[in-house]
């Protein structure tokens, strides 16, 4: 027996347990990377645009296809689609409706959207069925100038409009307690999001969706309030490059 030798078994153990933690430590970081590096590549530029896609009329979907095909045939750097999402976002919509995210959406209809924009998720949603009735309080309108107000009182961000969108802002959403509230990319500090859902939930509302990255878009009123609700889904979408958007769905909580 060699002197100096540990031979209390609870030293191995330690070793042991320090190696298991050091391992495990390891793991989280590497998931953690690729949870990373696998929301970095869930971007547009990486869709594969399946045939399911084509169940709807998607020209915003169909003109990235184009795009993405374009850049990749010339071998130019995919990140060059950038130079079109100010263009497209305004003829569109900020986020990019995907077939996927459409039917997550559809299947909690009805549905009241406050901000609609141009309307064109509501359009995409109404094609799957979705009973949508959609309000903002600056409505684009393709005829000039607008009739909600002067030049200096139009929407500055877009300049379409899809679908039917009703002239209402925050206050409306207190109409419609029967319907799932939806709420996309609400503008960055504006209360907005935060009036819109205290007057849903006042009137007695039960459900809300709400589209965005929470860095860029709505108020901190807002994204607190979120957390009183219960998450019933998050999903990242297929997004701009660099844009780390996510569809969230949320319940209000019960108490017995």
């Amino acid at each position: 027996m060699r002197s100096g030798r540990n031979l209390d078994p609870r030293a191995h153990l330690h070793r042991a347990d320090r190696r298991a933690g050091a391992s495990s430590n390891r793991k989280t970081v590497a998931a953690d990377r690729l949870l990373t590096t696998l929301q970095a590549m869930r971007d547009i530029t990486t869709y594969r645009f399946p045939e399911a896609d084509r169940q709807i009329d998607n020209p915003y979907l169909e003109e990235l296809r184009a795009l993405v095909r374009r850049l990749a045939d010339s071998g130019a750097d995919a990140l060059k689609i950038l130079n079109y999402r100010m263009e497209l976002s305004s003829r569109y919509a900020f986020s990019v409706p995907t077939i996927g995210v459409l039917q997550l959406i559809a299947f909690h209809s009805p549905l009241v959207e406050i901000g609609a924009g141009t309307g064109y998720w509501a359009r995409c949603l109404s094609q799957l069925g979705a009973d949508v009735i959609a309000y903002d309080s600056l409505p684009p309108e393709d005829s000039l100038p607008w009739p909600h107000g002067g030049w200096e009182q139009m929407n500055a961000w877009f300049d379409s409009e899809w679908y039917p969108v009703h002239n209402g802002d925050e206050r409306f959403a207190s109409l419609h307690p029967g319907r799932t509230l939806m709420l996309a990319w609400p503008l960055l500090d504006h209360p907005m999001a935060s009036n819109a859902l205290r007057n849903y939930l006042s009137a007695g509302g039960t459900r809300m969706i709400y589209i965005g990255d929470e860095s860029s878009s709505g108020d901190a009123e807002f994204h607190s309030a979120k957390k009183s609700l219960t998450l019933l889904a998050k999903h990242k979408l297929w997004s701009w490059p660099g844009v780390d958007d996510y569809v969230e769905i949320y319940a209000v909580k019960r108490t017995f």
